[in-house]
């Protein structure tokens, strides 16, 4: 049985909108998990930088049944952007991550990363985990926590 994106954003839910460290397989990475859906403009301006439309539409552009699920970027350090979902703290991409929503189940959520190298590079993309239970997850400490 596929998996929705509502299904797939429920179980994230604990780290949209604020910058994570996320391991995998003893590799660490900071990602930023949003919804497109929740973000100031539904994310207009991320899709047109990273696949040079007003509109994702993956199926269509070969990607298959996926949705985008997070970045790993260089991002603007204004706190009260990612408070009112505004992606246009996203400034250098590296990655960007997906879950196919076909190959993927409620018990077992697949997450796919692709290269970002002025947009998105559909041809790099691979398997960066088979279930997202299979990453460690952690809160991105903060200068100012740092500091303390």
């Amino acid at each position: 049985m596929a998996v929705t994106k509502e299904q797939v954003f429920e179980a994230l839910s604990d780290y949209l909108w604020k910058p994570v460290v996320v391991t995998n397989n003893g590799e660490d990475s900071e990602i930023l998990f949003f919804n497109l859906e929740e973000a100031q403009d539904k994310g207009e301006a991320l899709i047109g930088d990273n696949f040079g439309t007003s509109t994702f539409n993956p199926v269509e552009i070969g990607m298959g049944n996926i949705v985008i699920v997070g970045i790993e970027a260089e991002l603007d350090e204004d706190p009260e952007a990612l408070t009112n979902h505004d992606l246009d703290v996203i400034m250098q991409a590296d990655y960007m991550y997906f879950v196919d929503l076909d190959a993927s189940t409620p018990d077992k959520i697949a997450i796919l990363q692709a290269d970002v190298d002025g947009g998105v590079i559909p041809d790099s993309m691979q398997v960066y985990a088979e279930d997202l239970s299979d990453l460690e997850i952690t809160a991105l400490e903060t200068e100012d926590e740092e500091d303390e």
